[in-house]
C-alpha cells in the first residue's frame, strides 16, 4: 500500500516530538535535582540515563527512515530494501518497550530482588 507524504510527515512528527520531549525533560530533571538536593543520586540518574538512551536509540531509526521516506523518490520508497529497512526500524520501537523492565531490574536492586523472589516462589510448588 502506498503511504502519502502527509502520513509520513505525521509519523516523523510522532517520532521526533517524543524524542525531543524525553531529551529536554531528562536534562531539565537532572538540573532540577542537582539544584534542589545539592547532589545527584546515582541510581536515579542511571535509570534516567538508560531509559532515555534506549528510548532515543530505539525511536531514532524510525524517525530517520520516516524523514527519508519523504525525501526519496517514489521508486526507491517502495523498493524491497527500503521496505525491509522500514520494518527493521519499526522493530526498534518494540525493543524500547521490551527493554524497560530489564533496565529497571538492573538499576533498581530492590526491584530485581523482589522479582527474583516472586519467580522462585512461582516455581517452588511445581518442581
Amino acid at each position: 500500500a502506498m503511504v502519502s507524504t502527509q502520513s509520513t510527515g505525521a509519523i516523523s512528527c510522532f517520532v521526533a516530538l517524543p524524542v525531543l520531549v524525553i531529551l529536554v525533560t531528562s536534562i531539565w530533571l537532572a538540573v532540577f535535582v542537582k539544584r534542589t538536593t545539592r547532589r545527584l543520586q546515582k541510581q536515579g540518574i542511571l535509570v534516567l540515563l538508560f531509559v532515555s538512551l534506549v528510548f532515543v536509540s530505539s525511536f531514532a531509526p524510525l524517525g530517520v527512515v520516516s524523514v527519508l521516506k519523504d525525501i526519496i523518490d517514489h521508486e526507491h520508497r517502495h523498493s524491497a530494501w527500503f521496505t525491509n529497512i522500514y520494518k527493521m526500524a519499526t522493530l526498534g520501537v518494540y525493543f524500547n518497550y521490551a527493554a524497560n523492565p530489564f533496565i529497571y531490574c538492573l538499576t533498581f536492586r530492590s526491584l530485581g530482588l523482589y522479582l527474583q523472589t516472586m519467580v522462585k516462589g512461582l516455581f517452588r510448588g511445581c518442581c
